[in-house]
């Protein structure tokens, strides 16, 4: 989310293509279209406030379903979706 917030910041004031500095603002939009539908999701699962109560809560049922994180992440699954759950591990989630 942060990179695309940064994308779209540097597309709107330096463009890498000539009269293309609008596409800064698709972009924004964009990131703001998954921020929205994130907080929906949040909300769905008890929209804690902290993100490591949040895992810890949905830890195991993650951990049970390996590469089937959809109920959890409509962008994360497969290979990814164990890499986060690893890494969150590494972190002392």
């Amino acid at each position: 989310m942060r990179g695309l917030a940064l994308l779209a910041d540097s597309w709107s004031t330096d463009p890498p293509f000539k009269d293309d500095s609008g596409f800064g603002a698709a972009v924004a939009v964009y990131r703001q279209n998954i921020v929205q539908r994130y907080g929906k999701l949040a909300i769905e699962q008890g929209n804690p406030k902290e993100f490591s109560a949040w895992f810890r809560q949905h830890r195991a049922a993650m951990e049970a379903q390996p590469g089937q994180l959809s109920r959890y992440s409509p962008n994360m699954s497969g290979a990814g979706a164990d890499l986060a759950t690893g890494l969150f591990s590494a972190l002392g989630f």
